[in-house]
């Protein structure tokens, strides 16, 4: 008999092995300066359109209290399209809302290798201000339910948090925190806040910080999980 082959017998084990991985795992992706003086993550923008990048390190763990962390070099990358859904003045401030699509991620540091990506589709971007202006601080946020936003791990697989390479399954939500929304690069201080021409999109050149969490609970693919259940049995085979 081949040391490789699988007799009938380990079939039921392989099945219980998937099944005991199927249960949902919470990813939380996060991404935030990293106060060590290297070029942070910038989102920028003229008019509807919306590109970022910036060199900063991609976080993943299994809860806000949870014991498993890993981190990743990784550079931000956004392609966005912002259209103007409302400016609702509300207790002197004016809320300027708009539907976002497009696409961010992270690319694993200095290469073109995709670590985690976003499908955005009709999320919600939110900016307080007058009627004529942003302020200097927004929110950007959507979920699965809503069919707003779908990741993809591109990296490396991470067992503890049953993270394989592809999509991501079951409910997920994002939210792109903006900061020291400005104008004029380079200024000191900055030029906070963005002038909106008659559509309620910014007139001027922008840029700000940009802050990053991702909650997936992920339930990995039935098909990948009995390859992994089969390629484990024929490493633990192979070993004897």
């Amino acid at each position: 008999m081949p040391r490789t082959f699988v007799p009938a017998l380990l079939a039921p084990a392989m099945l219980a092995l998937a099944a005991g991985h199927a249960a949902a795992e919470l990813v939380i992706f996060s991404s935030d300066l990293d106060g060590q003086g290297r070029t942070p993550q910038f989102i920028r923008g003229l008019g509807s359109g919306v590109i970022g990048s910036g060199r900063c390190t991609l976080t993943l763990s299994d809860g806000p209290q949870g014991g498993f962390t890993q981190q990743f070099e990784a550079d931000f990358f956004a392609d966005l399209d912002i259209t103007p859904a409302s400016s609702v003045e509300a207790g002197g401030v004016t809320v300027h809302t708009y539907h976002v699509s497009g696409t961010y991620g992270f690319r694993n540091a200095g290469t073109v290798d995709v670590l985690l990506s976003a499908e955005v589709s009709d999320a919600n971007w939110v900016v307080l201000g007058t009627p004529d202006r942003w302020g200097s601080t927004g929110t950007v946020q959507g979920s699965s339910p809503f069919n707003q936003i779908a990741f993809t791990w591109g990296g490396p697989n991470v067992p503890e948090l049953g993270l394989a390479q592809g999509a991501l399954f079951d409910d997920q939500e994002f939210t792109l925190g903006l900061d020291l929304v400005r104008t004029g690069v380079g200024l000191n201080p900055p030029n906070l806040g963005v002038a909106l021409d008659d559509l309620h999109l910014p007139e001027q050149f922008w840029y700000s910080n940009v802050a990053f969490t991702g909650v997936a609970n992920n339930v990995p693919a039935p098909a990948s999980l009995t390859l992994l259940g089969v390629g484990g049995l024929l490493a633990s085979r192979r070993r004897r």
